[in-house]
Parts: C-alpha cells; structure tokens; sequence
C-alpha cells in the first residue's frame, strides 16, 4: 500500500535548514517537519546576503544562525521566534570574503575569521539572548584564515590559516562579556593550514560534542 502525507499529518515543525551559494538567493532557510523528510521553504526569509556566503551555522536549538558572507556587512547573525529570523547587530564586524564562521552548541559564544591580513581576520563575540558584544581580549588570529570552530559551551576556539603557526586554538578564561581567551601551546602543528590566494580551497575544523 502506498500512502501520501499531507501537511497535516505531516506533524509539527522538527527543526530548521539553512544553506548558503554563491547566486542569489544567497541565504535560504528552510522547516522540515515530524513525519516527512522533505523540506519547505520558510515564507519569512531571513535579510539576505548581496555576495556568496562562505560558511554558516546553527547553534544546538536552532535559536541562533550564524551566516559568514563577502558583502560589505560580513557577519550575519540572527536570532528565531517561531520560524521567524530577526536579523541583529554585529559590533566591531568584519568583511568574512573566503572566510568562515562558527557558534557554540549552547549559542553563549561565535567566532568569525576572514582571509585578510593585519588586524581584521578574527572575532569572538558573547551572545546574550541576541545580544552581541565583542571580546576584546582574544590574542591573534593566523593570517589567511579560512576556517574556524567553536566547541560546545565555547571553552575553546580553532582557528586554521594560511601561515606558519597554522593552527591556532584558544581557551576561555571567565564568562559572559568579560570574558577573555588566550592561546593554548601545541604539541604538534599540521604540516600546512589554508591557501594564502583568495579562495583557492578551503578547509574545515570542528570539535567533537564531548570537546575532548
């Protein structure tokens, strides 16, 4: 016997997607439900990229997406009530171009890193319920970085780039807007980290859900 579901029975919303391309739309959320695999299109998108996005994600809950794109706003950060997105302001922002993103499980804690030289290739923030403030005290990022992850709770922050030390990662010390994070010492680094050209390849970084 085949059997089709309808909306309907169909179930409540289980979750959310997002995705992000390099075409217009740039960013695109979408609601899948209990009892079906296939998804839908929310009818409120969230404000879109005008450029490709180059990494994007979701805290554990969903309450919070995270959107690293090329246009002149970099981080997009937005917060959900229902299947709404609201999109919210990013203090001392940076232009994400071939670069990455990444939120803590809890979402306390997200970082963003851009393939730049100088002062402007990373930021940690603290999230308070949307709320973002940035965190001074975080060392330096490699330059070139393409690549960074959060663990669950944000005690720790990776980052990979395009220079020797390539792999950079970082623990928390405090909480909340005072918090501060300074570099761990390694005992081996990887033998290369990300291309230095703009977007040649990329790369990925992520820590398992225990952090150990």
């Amino acid at each position: 016997m085949i059997s089709t579901l309808t909306c309907s029975s169909a179930g409540p919303i289980q979750g959310y997607i997002a995705t992000g391309r390099s075409s217009s739309r740039h960013i695109n959320v979408f609601s899948y439900r209990k009892n079906t695999l296939a998804s839908t299109l929310i009818a409120a998108q969230p404000t879109d990229s005008s450029n490709d996005v180059y990494g994007l994600q979701w805290n554990a809950s969903a309450n919070f997406l995270v959107v690293a794109t090329g246009d002149y706003s970099g981080l997009n950060f937005f917060s959900r009530s229902g299947s709404t997105l609201t999109s919210q302001t990013v203090p001392s922002n940076i232009d994400c171009t071939y670069g990455d993103t990444a939120i803590s499980n809890d979402g306390t804690y997200l970082a963003a890193v851009a393939s730049s030289s100088g002062s402007n290739t990373g930021r940690i923030w603290h999230n308070n319920a949307g709320t973002l403030t940035n965190l001074t005290t975080v060392g330096s990022f490699p330059s070139n970085s393409k690549s960074c992850a959060v663990s669950s709770v944000g005690l720790y922050v990776a980052c990979l780039g395009g220079g020797s030390p390539f792999l950079c990662i970082k623990i928390r010390a405090g909480s909340g807007n005072s918090a501060t994070y300074s570099d761990m010492a390694l005992a081996s680094q990887p033998s290369s980290g990300t291309s230095g050209g703009g977007g040649a390849f990329f790369t990925g970084l992520a820590f398992s859900p225990d952090d150990i």
